[in-house]
């Protein structure tokens, strides 16, 4: 029996300029993998996107940490999955913003479900709802 002499593997190393995107990179995948499509649930005829990961008990919201590479979403270390997935797909949640859920599903991540309005149209979106009056957001009402 002869025995061979193994070669040790060799890992490719990133330049130290490549490694914050390659993390930012592998923690969006990982998000956007961490959905899964739910066909009960529609809006607008699109399924809402299931969050698959950690769910808060107490307010019903998907979350997940932050890549410090992940500068979108500033230096948070915990946000809610709906922001993460909103600061990739879309784009910068303007200050003051909040993501509004216009299928009122909390665990929602699909982005085409989302919009970044103001606290005070978030509210009167969700009251309208909540007492079963039309949307406003289908009338041309100024916020």
């Amino acid at each position: 029996m002869s025995k061979t002499k193994k070669t040790p593997r060799t890992v490719p190393t990133l330049k130290k300029s490549d490694r914050p995107e390659y993390f930012r990179q592998r923690w969006i995948t990982n998000v956007l993998a961490s959905r899964k499509v739910d066909r009960k649930h529609t809006y607008n005829g699109t399924p809402c996107m299931r969050w698959t990961k950690y769910i808060n008990v107490v307010n019903g919201y998907g979350q997940q940490r932050v890549s410090p590479h992940f500068k979108l979403l500033g230096s948070v270390k915990v946000a809610g999955a709906h922001r993460c997935v909103y600061a990739i797909l879309v784009g910068e949640i303007p200050k003051d913003h909040h993501i509004d859920h216009l299928c009122d599903n909390r665990w929602c991540t699909n982005h085409e479900h989302m919009k970044a309005c103001l606290q005070a149209e978030n509210s009167i979106r969700a009251n309208y709802v909540r007492w079963g009056k039309q949307d406003p957001t289908d009338n041309p009402a100024p916020f």
